[in-house]
């Protein structure tokens, strides 16, 4: 018995040590498909679920039927898309504190930013192999494949920035980069794999439109004044430019289970 107890009280401290340890930062809000989290921190390598529970350093990725919807602690939401590979590389949100720093290595997905965002938008950051992203409050999209990343920007101001400059982009602003040494100009037309079926989020997931607009305390729908994107020289402009209209919310049934869905005549990229 006394055995047992000892057991009991080294087995529940270990856990408490761990979990205090642990930086947790979000969670699982849904999920479809394969989505596989591994964290070298903590050596370890979990399948993920509703609810599940993520971890500072976690990298999560999806596979070919994947689709997740994360949360993190300060109301973000992201939307990962099938066959990403997405690190969460650095995170706090306190007091003292607020920051998050995520990695794109490949595939996409929709982001809305959260309190941090609201509260310290230089604080925002995703790194890609070609281009890091800066936002001023946001919802935009990225997809990163075969060496290009393509981004745009659903609601806010997103900045794009590389070796050869930076890009400010308003609502419904696209633009790609090819290397670090390339950044294209910025256009209305959004690339193919750009809809809203792609980037909607998983079967019981939330809109991210709709949740932006409850820590905004505003109609999603709100018609700010327009403006245009703007070419930069180094570095990112800090000015925040007004705001276009958002485009409709996320239609999460429609056509559910078809993964990067676009026009049979544009091809898609998915496939090669």
């Amino acid at each position: 018995m006394r055995w047992f107890l000892s057991f009991v009280f080294v087995t529940w401290n270990a856990l408490y040590l761990f979990a205090s340890d642990a930086s947790v930062c979000g969670h699982v809000v849904a999920v479809q498909g394969t989505v596989v989290a591994t964290n070298q921190l903590q050596d370890t390598k979990r399948v993920l679920f509703r609810g599940a529970a993520l971890f500072t350093a976690d990298v999560l990725t999806t596979g070919p039927d994947g689709k997740i919807q994360l949360k993190f602690t300060d109301e973000g939401l992201v939307n990962l898309l099938p066959n990403t590979v997405y690190r969460i590389s650095s995170y706090s949100f306190s007091d003292e504190k607020q920051d998050i720093a995520v990695d794109l290595f490949e595939g996409g997905f929709r982001a809305m930013t959260g309190n941090i965002g609201k509260q310290n938008p230089g604080g925002y950051q995703v790194t890609t192999p070609v281009a890091t992203i800066g936002i001023r409050g946001t919802i935009f999209d990225a997809f990163f494949q075969d060496g290009e990343l393509n981004v745009g920007t659903v609601f806010g101001t997103v900045i794009v920035h590389n070796a050869a400059g930076s890009v400010e982009l308003s609502s419904g602003m696209y633009v790609s980069a090819m290397s670090y040494s390339e950044l294209g100009k910025p256009e209305t037309t959004a690339p193919a794999v750009f809809t809203e079926l792609n980037f909607a989020p998983p079967v019981g997931g939330e809109s991210v439109q709709r949740a932006q607009s409850k820590i905004e305390g505003r109609s999603m729908y709100m018609v700010p004044k327009s403006s245009s994107a703007k070419v930069k020289p180094n570095p990112p402009s800090a000015k925040t430019k007004p705001m276009q209209s958002p485009r409709s919310p996320e239609k999460a049934s429609e056509k559910e289970g078809e993964w990067l869905h676009v026009p049979a005549s544009q091809g898609n990229p998915a496939c090669g």
